[in-house]
């Protein structure tokens, strides 16, 4: 090669690197910023928001880990403006050394957070109830009967051993002199029945499925309250008593057969002489048994018991079921998991207001070998004929209807075709709805086209998400709820606030942590129960599968995106089954932390000046080139 064409291959060269020097480089991805809205954070096993991160690509998986949490606990998807909201709650004092990565662009960034102690929540109100996992001791019994506002206690009667889902399977306090022995202390007892749970496809945890035929799921419910009556005579608590079915939180899809079952149960209830209870969580088992009362041939339970672990002592105002629905027999279970001690004797619980059938054991009467006739309910009436309630006392034998079921044991008082529970009016058969009182206000015309939320997208149709500005008419779980009003995003079952994957339908409320020997607690910190809003009586057998458990964890975080729209809530605590309750402590403290990225970008600025140098040298040799030949010319 001559010396013309190495210098000109020389120049191509500087001019290739000038260009390269030369051309904008793209910014750097902008450090994550974490602001705390609670730091120290309150232990008082209430879920709140934590704060916000910021900085991600809209859209990218977000990844939550720490040590304390066994590694990876919670992944999410960053909103529209690379945001992702976070949720905490905790049980006692813990410091968390928390990572945040975004799967997509490789930022990460952590920040510590500390759990401060709480003081205790108060009081539960005298005449409330509680349920535990296991039976305490009849002589522990007696000191709460004396030192504790509980008069009433949930037991996990006996189940079948093929189907048992309780967490305690033994109970080994729990016998037919126990229950006698706390009903002469002045005890009231709630028969807690733990059986076939949702279909494995919908599931929130580890449990012994009913069918998904509903068919075969409503044999399973006949089978199961032959199952409980059997266990609670056992026990010696008679006919005319109520037995509780606890439903846990479940995933849409199953409804049908869930329904098929608890309609079974509550007719092979009856039918056994005993009142029907049925617990759950307000998003799946009370939604799916409100919006089905007055179906025809559906029997409703006679009482319901609602999970939402929201902190407030109130039987009503829990939306879900509406106040209409099963007056004077329901209980709330206001406040899951908290550690109480009264003179001395120390139990985790969860507390409950009641205004509902309770169980008053008593003998079990048995007829009469002669006339083949009894009075199991005591009340001056021989059974079966002529008494026209057979389990419950009715000496005056009141049938409104005449139908031959005394009112007392009549799903229907008035004969109006609609049940006592869904009956504004049960003892009238003309009144089935609330009067109106007032005048119903003039009609304002509708315009042809509304937009309420000033979106651009016309409401009620198309816009899914009527109030709230919604321009993309986001809908994963394409329900016709957007989601930024939806309360179910990715319409797994599980509420978005007790959902660590909000927008993902295969991971719901949050696995439970196993804490080292070293960071083991001896008594376990308080928290709130899920998917569901749970009770103590659950499987605590560690996750394996993308859906977690949904026990309790010692301290747990729950990263959700909060609805704007009051809508059917089970805000659970990361387990099932929990609602967030409000915020029971003082004023959040703002608090915002920004942490520069660990990355390469610190290289950019060297290379760029070092291709510059060099752009200049390349100049410099092509100006001496050009000054060389044009030396060399011949004229």
């Amino acid at each position: 090669m001559n010396t013309g064409s190495q210098r000109l291959l020389v120049l191509i060269a500087c001019a290739i690197t000038g260009i390269v020097a030369l051309t904008p480089v793209a910014s750097a991805q902008q450090p994550l910023q974490v602001q705390l809205f609670e730091n120290p954070f309150v232990c008082d096993v209430i879920v709140r928001p934590l704060g916000i991160v910021s900085g991600f690509i809209p859209g990218e998986t977000v990844e939550f880990s720490a040590p304390e949490l066994n590694g990876v606990f919670s992944r999410r998807v960053a909103d529209n403006s690379g945001r992702v909201e976070m949720r905490w709650n905790c049980g006692s004092p813990q410091t968390w050394a928390v990572t945040v990565r975004g799967l997509g662009s490789g930022t990460s960034t952590s920040f510590t957070l500390t759990g401060s102690a709480a003081p205790p929540p108060p009081d539960a109100p005298v005449g409330a109830a509680f349920d535990a996992r296991s039976a305490m001791t009849a002589s522990q019994m007696a000191v709460w009967k004396d030192f504790s506002p509980f008069t009433a206690v949930g037991v996990y009667i006996g189940v079948n051993s093929s189907w048992d889902n309780r967490a305690d399977k033994i109970q080994s306090n729990l016998t037919a002199p126990w229950i006698s022995q706390i009903h002469a202390d002045g005890w009231s007892i709630i028969p807690i029945y733990v059986g076939f749970q949702a279909p494995d496809q919908c599931a929130t945890a580890r449990f012994e499925g009913l069918s998904a035929d509903p068919a075969t799921a409503r044999n399973q419910g006949f089978a199961s309250a032959t199952d409980a009556v059997d266990s609670v005579s056992r026990l010696g608590i008679g006919p005319g008593n109520p037995i509780y079915y606890d439903m846990e939180a479940y995933r849409p899809g199953c409804a049908e057969a869930v329904l098929a079952f608890l309609d079974a149960w509550t007719e092979g209830i009856h039918s056994a002489g005993y009142v029907s209870g049925v617990y759950g969580s307000r998003s799946s088992t009370m939604w799916d048994l409100s919006r089905t009362i007055g179906r025809p041939g559906f029997d409703a339970p006679d009482a319901v018991w609602v999970a939402t672990g929201n902190g407030q002592p109130d039987n009503y105002g829990l939306e879900i079921p509406s106040d209409d629905l099963w007056t004077n027999a329901r209980i709330h279970q206001y406040r899951l998991n908290v550690t109480r001690t009264y003179g001395g004797v120390t139990r985790e619980i969860d507390e409950n207001t009641v205004n509902a059938p309770l169980a008053r054991p008593g003998p079990v009467v048995t007829p009469d070998p002669v006339t083949n006739t009894s009075d199991v309910d005591g009340d001056g009436v021989t059974d079966p004929e002529p008494d026209n309630c057979d389990a419950i006392a009715n000496p005056d034998q009141a049938d409104l209807d005449n139908d031959g079921d005394g009112d007392v044991c009549d799903i229907d008082i008035d004969g109006d075709g609609v049940d006592n529970a869904a009956d504004f009016a049960p003892s009238d058969p003309t009144i089935t709805t609330a009067p109106v009182t007032a005048p119903a206000p003039t009609p304002v015309p509708t315009p042809t086209v509304s937009d309420v939320d000033g979106d651009g997208i016309a409401d009620p149709e198309p816009d899914n998400c009527d109030l709230i500005a919604n321009p993309d008419q986001a809908d994963v779980d394409s329900d016709g709820d957007g989601d930024v009003c939806d309360i179910d995003i990715d319409g797994d079952g599980v509420p978005n606030e007790a959902d660590q994957e909000p927008r993902d339908p295969l991971i719901g409320a949050l696995p439970t942590p196993t804490p080292s020997p070293a960071e083991a607690d001896p008594t376990p910190a308080p928290t709130p129960e899920s998917a569901r809003e749970p009770t103590d009586d659950q499987p605590t057998e560690p996750a394996s599968t993308p859906i977690p458990d949904v026990r309790p964890t010692p301290q747990v975080i729950v990263l959700a995106t909060p609805t704007a729209v009051a809508t059917p809530n089970t805000l659970a605590p990361p387990t099932a089954q929990a609602v967030a309750a409000p915020d029971e402590g003082g004023e959040l403290l703002a608090e915002t932390v920004t942490i520069m990225l660990e990355d390469e970008s610190t290289l950019l600025p060297g290379v760029i000046v070092g291709l510059s140098l060099f752009s200049f040298f390349c100049a410099g040799m092509g100006v001496r080139s050009f000054r060389r030949n044009r030396g060399s010319v011949t004229l």
